[in-house]
């Protein structure tokens, strides 16, 4: 009998009832959202991250990392991929061997971090290509190709096709100079990458500076970076069983100011996800209230006719159960609209940012708005606007059934 009079009350004031439902699933399906685009955004600048980093974990040589020595370096790689390849989850291995040094034309010089590299295995953590702007990736030149950033391009003044000269040393402290032909120009849009970061093959860079065979960095790709720790634990276990004076770790612990800003963003993020969530509970609340309060002399006529004050508050629960219950659905079936549209369309906001952004030296070149699910914030979000409906509905359904006829009749004069 309640449950039924509850529905006929809901709907014998359609407009008073559409408001207090319109307040639900708007409110709901707007969270919902939020909580899309921030996942989105949480998980492209991770991957951008793992991107930026080379990998989600890495073997280098003992305080390696501390120092970027030359020399220390990985002399035999084998039982390190070998070990690696007894771990659930690895892709596949990624072989470097990083030089720091000088670039030189006939006009100027430049600092740069030369990685020497497997064009193929670099294909398991980024898209080398995406970023040229002339030229190929290491498929030019057969023996000695380079492929430099935008800035050192204009900085040495040159070209596709052109000559330069790399100085750097070699585990002996000899300084070894090399001759390689300009492959490719790359720009990232981060002046800490562009300025610098100059590609040659493997090969080459071990020529080099005479290190043909040796390694200082082995990266791994793998499937689920959310296990990047464990992984790095199980390898580094698998290692030191082999007595092997070297150090796998993932890449959130080699880049702590990227994670650090990480860091900040995300508490930015909760803050005003806290806010959000005040001003979506403030919404419903208020509402709730006052579409009760509004029935005052309602209420009243219904307990003169014979309801118990414990029917009236069952009543009015019944009511906001109801309303939460619709309106989480179709809170729910428009969330879901806007998270499916996102992903399919995203929104790019290249332009209000004013271009691709350099956080902590990680370019997020793709700046579209998407859509990613987290289905325990979803849960969360549901669980807490039905909360604040109940909630909401508590106070007013405590106070209705403690009026009497006479004193509803007075209030609602």
């Amino acid at each position: 009998m309640i449950w039924k009079l509850a529905w006929r009350n809901l709907w014998r004031h359609r407009a008073r009832t559409l408001i207090a439902l319109s307040a639900i699933f708007i409110s709901y399906a707007l969270l919902l959202l939020f909580m899309g685009i921030q996942a989105d955004l949480e998980k492209s600048f991770e991957e951008a991250a793992v991107e930026t980093a080379g990998g989600n974990v890495f073997v280098h040589a003992d305080d390696y990392w501390a120092t970027q020595d030359i020399e220390r370096y990985i002399e035999d790689a084998g039982p390190i991929v070998d070990a690696a390849e007894q771990i659930d989850g690895i892709r596949g291995s990624i072989p470097r061997l990083v030089i720091h040094g000088l670039l030189e034309t006939a006009d100027d010089s430049v600092p740069m971090r030369l990685s020497g590299v497997d064009p193929e295995r670099e294909r398991l953590v980024r898209s080398p290509e995406r970023d040229l702007v002339d030229g190929t990736f290491l498929d030019g030149h057969p023996r000695a190709p380079i492929v430099v950033g935008i800035g050192i391009a204009e900085r040495l003044d040159v070209d596709v096709g052109d000559r330069i000269v790399m100085t750097a040393a070699d585990p002996d402290g000899e300084i070894e100079r090399a001759l390689f032909y300009v492959d490719g120009i790359f720009e990232t849009g981060a002046d800490t990458v562009d300025d610098v970061v100059a590609w040659t093959t493997l090969e080459a860079a071990q020529r080099a500076v005479n290190m043909e065979g040796n390694l200082n960095e082995i990266a791994f790709a793998i499937d689920d970076d959310d296990r990047r720790h464990q992984i790095a634990s199980e390898l580094q276990s698998e290692l030191d069983y082999a007595a092997l004076p070297l150090q796998a770790r993932s890449w959130d612990q080699l880049l702590p100011d990227v994670v650090a800003i990480m860091e900040f963003r995300r508490t930015i993020a909760i803050l005003l996800f806290a806010a959000i969530l005040l001003v979506v509970a403030l919404a419903i609340a208020n509402t709730f209230m006052m579409a009760v309060m509004e029935r005052i002399r309602e209420l009243g006529l219904l307990a003169a006719m014979g309801l118990t004050p414990g029917q009236l508050s069952r009543m009015l629960l019944f009511e906001s159960l109801i309303l939460a219950a619709l309106g989480l659905v179709v809170g729910f079936l428009l969330g879901l609209g806007g998270h499916l549209w996102l992903v399919n369309t995203g929104i790019d906001v290249t332009e209000i940012m004013g271009g691709d952004i350099d956080i902590g030296g990680v370019s997020t070149i793709d700046l579209v708005v998407y859509s990613h699910i987290i289905p325990s914030w979803w849960i969360g979000a549901t669980v807490f606007v039905f909360a604040i409906v109940l909630l909401s509905s508590i106070y007013p359904a405590r106070r209705a059934s403690r009026l009497t006829p006479a004193d509803a009749m007075r209030m609602s004069e």
